[in-house]
């Protein structure tokens, strides 16, 4: 495969991730009706390892090899989807979206505490909106006039941290690495993680009334266990294996776009004015740091 369809085929790999991805917060939403999030989490992780798992049993030296680096990158794994369904609960569609567009900012500020990047004016510029935009978000949702609580709205910007992080490590692993493995092996670490919480804190009688759940609870495991966990993991692996994790960061304006929607139109959710203004400067600090990294790299 040439340099430009790798290329081309990791660019709509990213699109298409997305797209799928602007659905979390709503499965998980409706899922949450009924369910207990670890036990969500659980189902999520436990659909994904019976799909994939097969497909990386004959590489099982790779994990054998690999295992300590795998583990750190699982952990990342764990913290993004652990603290997202436990935050999604107590905040909105909208808010989660909006403050998971500014990974791109993370990674940038991640790039330059662990591998000693130096940004530019323009960078610094763009990361300066964004946690202005996201102090403004925060800020809100304490003094309880929008957007969830202050509590759901911090779990999930550490959710985001820890995808940022995921993003970061995961684009230098896939050069050596089989995208499919760091899924799994990210899965595995999580199943342990969530188990033990799941056991812990809600106990098996909800995962085992399952069966019995409405349609749309169940529909909506499957979606984030094969939508979510298979496809939209492995799209943006194979994404930033061919791409950069800029790249990667930048489809999350897709989400944010297709997930706000999702929480007006199904969830009834509304704008606020210190909600616009927050997501504008997000969305702003985004695009200079993406813009100016791109440019860098060409």
């Amino acid at each position: 495969m040439n340099t430009k369809s790798s290329n081309s085929l990791g660019s709509l790999a990213l699109f298409s991730a997305g797209v799928v991805g602007a659905f979390a917060g709503l499965g998980a939403k409706i899922a949450l009706r009924e369910l207990p999030p670890f036990t969500i989490l659980f189902t999520r992780i436990f659909i994904m390892l019976v799909v994939l798992f097969p497909f990386v049993i004959h590489k099982l030296s790779v994990f054998k090899k690999n295992w300590k680096t795998l583990l750190l990158l699982g952990l990342f794994w764990s913290g993004n989807v652990t603290f997202f369904i436990v935050g999604i609960r107590y905040t909105t569609v909208l808010a989660s979206g909006v403050l998971y567009a500014g990974v791109p900012l993370l990674t940038l500020i991640e790039s330059m505490m662990i591998f000693h990047a130096r940004p530019n004016v323009n960078q610094i510029s763009g990361i300066i909106f964004g946690l202005l935009g996201i102090g403004i978000l925060l800020v809100d949702s304490f003094s309880g006039l929008s957007f969830g609580s202050f509590q759901g709205n911090v779990l999930i910007f550490l959710a985001t941290l820890s995808w940022s992080l995921y993003l970061l490590y995961s684009k230098k692993l896939s050069a050596e690495i089989d995208p499919l493995v760091l899924t799994v092996s990210s899965a595995v670490v999580a199943s342990v993680i969530v188990g033990i919480a799941m056991m812990m804190s809600e106990g098996i009688a909800p995962l085992l009334s399952i069966g019995g759940l409405h349609l749309e609870t169940q529909l909506s495991l499957l979606f984030l266990g094969l939508g979510i966990g298979v496809g939209m993991i492995f799209l943006y692996q194979y994404g930033i294996k061919y791409g950069s994790v800029v790249m990667a960061s930048m489809m999350l304006y897709i989400g944010t776009i297709v997930g706000g929607l999702t929480g007006i139109v199904f969830l009834h959710e509304n704008l606020t004015t210190s909600f616009v203004v927050g997501s504008v400067c997000i969305l702003f600090g985004v695009y200079v740091v993406s813009r100016t990294k791109q440019r860098s790299l060409s």
